[in-house]
């Protein structure tokens, strides 16, 4: 059976692992935005012989390129504010044995148990 350090140090591992992935895919989307909000204007400011309605849609376009990436930025800091309030939750004991009765199954309690475990590892 694995230790219970062992499966500690796995969650840590698989956190900083999908935190790392998500950074990486969070950047890749915000930086196709704004590449994509620069080439756009600067074509509208460089471009003198652009007819007035052909610049008001790569203006448009712009525009929903910078909204979009907002929307990246607005999830990021609803992930946070989540996390935070996760990781300063007041906790107090739960009886969880009516969960898996007296004849229950062990993966629900190793379960219970590991999930409980990352949940102090979140918090140091």
């Amino acid at each position: 059976m694995l230790s219970m350090q062992f499966v500690k140090t796995l969650l840590l591992c698989r956190l900083d692992a999908n935190r790392s992935q998500m950074l990486g895919t969070v950047s890749h989307e915000l930086r196709n935005n704004l590449s994509g909000v620069l080439g756009l204007t600067d074509v509208v400011a460089n471009l003198e012989d652009l007819e007035p309605a052909e610049a008001q849609e790569l203006v448009t376009m712009a525009n929903q390129q910078a909204l979009d990436a907002i929307e990246i930025v607005e999830d990021l800091l609803t992930a946070s504010r989540l996390e935070q309030a996760v990781l300063n939750a007041e906790t107090s004991p739960v009886d969880v044995n009516p969960l898996w009765g007296p004849h229950g199954s062990w993966h629900i309690r190793v379960a219970v148990l590991y999930v409980a475990d990352a949940v102090r590892l979140l918090r140091r």
